[in-house]
């Protein structure tokens, strides 16, 4: 087995690269291949108020979306405190891999002590295959010059970007979530919405309206999401994720929906009476329509595929594995 090794906290364009060199020295040499990752990611064990571009679920998902054959996890807690090269031996040994591709800036074990030096190193005494992938860096735009990295892409999340995070991504970043019962006030001024509890260790996106693409059971639909506190309603003080989904009517209550952030509309207002409120969702609404239209009209096959890996939890069940203990 071919082992893609790293963080991965979604796989952005650079993370793409590396993909795309594991599945071909998979093929080249007639074996399988897969992803080793770590749980919790690191950022997260160093950092317990991190938050991730990425829920699990939403990883596994982008995994079946990329056609990886195996997602391994395996717990950070202990890969961390290893010295490195037991490490390696224990992936050789463990997981029969045959080679090994990680970025040129990959760093594990004790003391972040191992690197790519010491991974060719030990894949030449093993007689394994090794390739260490260049760090791929923005070539325009205020990031001009530095690398592609998970942290970047979240900032860009934390402020709205979506444009930026979309390309880096090569799709619209996912917001995924439990529907879970509101006070219903979108129905009463004629605009119902669901309300998405998402994971703990979801990053949310900039405060404010958004385009998105909802993928339900029936399809994709068009949808503004507002991601905030409601100004209008004093007694709500927490932040909400609410959805209004163009022409759906059906009951969610309890199920898993997935949202893709499409465009940036606007940040959050202060309206006088509900009215005026009303007249901004429907003009939020009506953008939402032009957009998603345009949108899926231009990239009907990337939908399709979005629509088969988001919706196909068995597969996703059956991609990952996860390791509770090392020994």
């Amino acid at each position: 087995m071919i082992a893609a090794i790293g963080a991965f906290d979604g796989f952005h364009a650079g993370h793409r690269i590396l993909l795309e060199e594991t599945g071909k020295l998979a093929r080249q040499n007639n074996t399988e291949w897969a992803v080793v990752t770590f749980s919790p990611h690191p950022d997260v064990y160093f950092d317990k108020n991190v938050k991730l571009l990425f829920s699990d679920y939403e990883k596994s998902a982008e995994a079946n979306f990329l056609k990886i054959p195996e997602v391994i996890k395996l717990p950070f807690e202990q890969i961390c405190n290893m010295r490195p090269e037991d490490f390696l031996e224990m992936l050789a040994k463990e997981y029969s891999v045959s080679g090994i591709v990680v970025g040129k800036d990959f760093r594990f074990g004790r003391n972040a002590s191992g690197d790519g030096f010491l991974i060719r190193s030990f894949c030449i005494d093993k007689a394994l295959l090794c390739s260490i992938i260049e760090t791929l860096k923005y070539q325009d735009g205020p990031e001009n010059g530095n690398k592609v990295s998970a942290c970047v892409l979240r900032e860009w999340l934390r402020d709205g970007r979506i444009n930026d995070l979309r390309n880096a991504l090569k799709f619209p970043c996912p917001l995924s979530g439990i529907v879970v019962h509101g006070e219903g006030r979108g129905v009463k001024i004629g605009f119902p919405t669901i309300n998405i509890l998402t994971s703990a260790e979801k990053m949310l996106p900039a405060e404010g309206v958004y385009v998105v693409s909802v993928l339900t059971d029936i399809g994709w639909r068009a949808g503004a999401l507002f991601v905030g506190v409601p100004s209008m309603f004093e007694d709500v003080k927490e932040t909400r994720v609410e959805v209004h989904i163009s022409g759906f009517c059906g009951d969610l209550y309890g199920r898993r929906v997935t949202v893709f952030l499409e465009e940036f509309v606007r940040p959050p207002m202060i309206f006088s009476d509900e009215s005026r409120l009303a007249r901004d969702i429907e003009l939020c609404v009506e953008k939402a329509a032009r957009v998603f239209n345009a949108n899926h009209s231009l990239n009907d096959e990337l939908y399709r595929e979005l629509r088969n890996a988001f919706s196909d939890s068995h597969t996703l069940r059956q991609r990952v594995s996860q390791r509770q203990s090392i020994h």
